[in-house]
């Protein structure tokens, strides 16, 4: 064959293929319409007939039921045989009326079906690529650290540049911290801060009620709150990163309906990025959470440690479709 003609056909071949759960569910919607309308019509053509033979059928119990209170065997066993013939084509016309209609019914729940395995299938395979590349850049940002230093690592990742500032009344050099939020890459971290305003409109975008004016309270609050994040993990077994989120008086985001911990895979303990562990010794805490530590910030930066989309690994822990059902009480 020409390979124009190969080409175009190996071109509607991929397109197909990457369309094809949709075409499975709108083809599956179509074939249980046209079931639903086949029934109706059909119904209404035959209904005549099916209604005798119904009531033929009715009829013959009534005299089944009548005959076995006067004691009248004979009678029975006859009309039993005549309730067999007519039950026999009673289901010989209800066969013949809606053979097709079911067919359709039932090839449009395999077309439903069929779409949300093919949707499955690939949710599984994004989400094991996700966690190679997730474990690739964890790599990767261990040798930017080891090669450049944590305070590197900070700016690169997260857009937060530590300068030296000199007090213009007492001469003192201190460190501070430039944030350009715009440069940030990190798609799971935040800054623990009053919130957000806009200065166009005047208003607040966002206000977090937890934070507060005092660098020892708002440690605190972060230890209580990291605390009971993993009170909940070991005692549920997985934790959505939205309901941290939540608890930490942030608004939720799109990433945190799928991503979270596990008990199962991953590190197993859910850490901030910023109080120094045997897991994250305190050479690991980015320079801002230092003086954060140091209460000469009120402000931290928020790096969590998710293991990934966990949804599928859920599965894995707790069995069959426990993953459809968490996404319908989180709204997943």
């Amino acid at each position: 064959m020409p390979q124009a003609v190969t080409r175009a056909m190996g071109k509607l071949w991929l397109r197909t293929k990457k369309s094809s759960p949709e075409i499975c569910v709108v083809s599956g919607i179509v074939c249980g319409g046209a079931a639903l309308v086949m029934v109706g019509v059909r119904t209404w053509k035959k209904k005549d007939d099916l209604q005798k033979d119904i009531s033929l059928v009715k009829d013959r119990m009534d005299t089944i039921k009548g005959a076995k209170e006067n004691n009248n065997q004979e009678l029975v066993k006859s009309e039993r045989k005549e309730l067999v013939k007519q039950g026999g084509a009673l289901a010989k016309d209800l066969v013949k009326t809606y053979w097709v209609p079911a067919l359709l019914g039932v090839g449009s729940a395999g077309l439903i079906w069929g779409g949300r395995t093919m949707l499955r299938r690939e949710l599984s395979a994004v989400t094991s690529a996700y966690a190679l590349l997730m474990e690739s850049y964890k790599q990767y940002r261990q040798r930017v650290i080891d090669d450049v230093g944590i305070e590197k690592d900070q700016e690169y990742m997260h857009g937060i540049k530590m300068v030296d500032a000199v007090d213009e009344k007492t001469g003192e050099v201190t460190r501070r911290a430039i944030v350009d939020k715009s440069k940030s890459i990190s798609p799971y971290s935040v800054w623990w801060c009053e919130g957000e305003f806009d200065d166009e409109t005047g208003e607040w975008i966002w206000r977090n009620g937890m934070w507060r004016d005092n660098a020892l309270m708002n440690e605190s609050t972060l230890k209580c709150v990291q605390n009971a994040a993993n009170d909940l993990l070991r005692a549920n077994g997985f934790i959505f990163l939205n309901q941290v989120r939540e608890m930490l008086g942030l608004p939720p985001t799109r990433e945190g309906q799928i991503v979270g911990w596990t008990l199962c895979g991953g590190d197993g303990f859910i850490d901030f990025g910023v109080f120094p562990s045997k897991q994250h010794p305190l050479e690991k805490i980015a320079p801002v959470n230092r003086l954060f530590l140091d209460n000469k910030t009120c402000n931290a930066l928020l790096d969590f440690n998710v293991d990934g989309p966990i949804l599928g690994a859920l599965d894995a822990i707790y069995g069959k479709k426990c993953a459809d059902k968490l996404a319908d009480t989180y709204k997943v």
